[in-house]
């Protein structure tokens, strides 16, 4: 499809030419699929990081609502991807690794959505009610 654009493009004769330097068309149209490729992948790198910091941005909200929090779930509910009236369970996780070993537990469990806030000398995991227990942690 390229090559006949190229060659209607380029008018009567230009067949040849286009056979001659087949080889470097070939090399740019590869050189673009893969700048297009690589363009693809860090917009899609942005766009999770940007979710991710909506996310916890959402659950900060939540955590410090106080006597607000039923009127900031109702707003961060969809942003967190949790019904606004379920029933949840919270688990904090405190020392840097066994956190860091939750939160790996926790990612590899997909069936099992957990959000996670982190803090200064852990983790707080916040998932709805009614799923598996949590995971066991490793060297327990």
């Amino acid at each position: 499809m390229l090559w006949a654009g190229l060659a209607r493009a380029g008018g009567a004769g230009s067949a040849d030419v286009l056979v001659q330097h087949a080889e470097e068309i070939l090399t740019i149209v590869e050189r673009y699929i893969g700048d297009v490729q690589v363009a693809f992948l860090e917009e899609q790198a942005v766009l999770l990081r940007d979710s991710r910091a909506l996310t916890a941005q959402a659950l900060s909200r939540l955590l410090n609502a106080g006597d607000r929090a039923a009127e900031v779930a109702s707003e961060v509910a969809g942003t967190l991807g949790l019904p606004e009236r379920g029933r949840f369970e919270v688990a904090f996780v405190t020392g840097l690794p066994r956190a860091e070993a939750w939160r790996r537990l926790v990612r590899d469990r997909e069936h099992d959505p957990c959000l996670t806030w982190e803090f200064d000398e852990g983790t707080a995991l916040v998932r709805e009610s009614g799923g598996a227990g949590w995971p066991p942690l490793p060297g327990r």
